[in-house]
């Protein structure tokens, strides 16, 4: 039920997380902008997308809110380019290829987007808007466009692995298993996705934290 009503609801229901902070009602809204029309009849998705915008546009704390919640966790690398591991724990001696890096490249570009009344929903469509809006350079664009790939196909592979070996699949990875080549292109894809979140940081910080 928490997932249905009309528009209208839908309206109140953001409205409702623009002004309470609370971390959980964030994540809500982060599920909720990705939503897309399934069946029926798509025009009542544009519809909320539309005034899902206007209500954002009249409350970007919602923004600044997100952003926050989104900056409490950074990329495991540490200040001498090291890869920063689980020291305890089922993923000792390992780190999360989703909650360390893809998380926060397309938590971030869905603020950008958000802020700019995009329609699109993926995060390289919406990479790509950002990119012809002039928010993003081409070259910056690239670059999170090529290390968002990386981080799925490194991801993909280690859970493909696990599955072909009789292993539930899931996001945390040894670095040590991987290749030199590979260690040095997680480390760039890394360090363009903490440059977005300061990006970000700056960007949307109208009030000191």
């Amino acid at each position: 039920p928490a997932w249905r009503g009309r528009i209208s609801d839908w309206q109140e229901r953001v409205a409702q997380w623009a002004f309470d902070p609370d971390p959980i009602h964030i994540r809500y809204s982060s599920i909720f902008f990705d939503f897309a029309p399934l069946a029926g009849d798509a025009t009542l998705a544009h519809n909320l997308r539309e005034a899902t915008n206007e209500i954002i546009a009249d409350n970007p704390q919602l923004l600044y809110q997100m952003m926050a919640l989104d900056l409490r966790h950074k990329t495991p690398i540490g200040l001498l380019g090291r890869f920063v591991v689980d020291k305890n724990g089922p993923h000792k001696n390992m780190l999360s290829l989703k909650n360390g890096g893809t998380v926060f490249l397309t938590d971030c570009i869905r603020m950008f987007a958000l802020e700019e009344g995009l329609q699109e929903i993926s995060t390289l469509k919406r990479l790509e808007a950002l990119t012809e809006r002039n928010v993003f350079a081409t070259d910056t664009a690239e670059h999170l466009k090529a290390s968002y790939e990386a981080l799925n196909y490194l991801r993909l592979r280690h859970e493909i692995a696990l599955v072909e070996n009789g292993a539930a699949p899931n996001h945390y990875t040894d670095p040590n298993d991987l290749s030199k080549a590979e260690q040095d292109l997680l480390k760039e894809s890394f360090h363009a996705v903490s440059k977005l979140q300061d990006s970000a940081k700056r960007h949307f910080s109208h009030t000191p934290f």
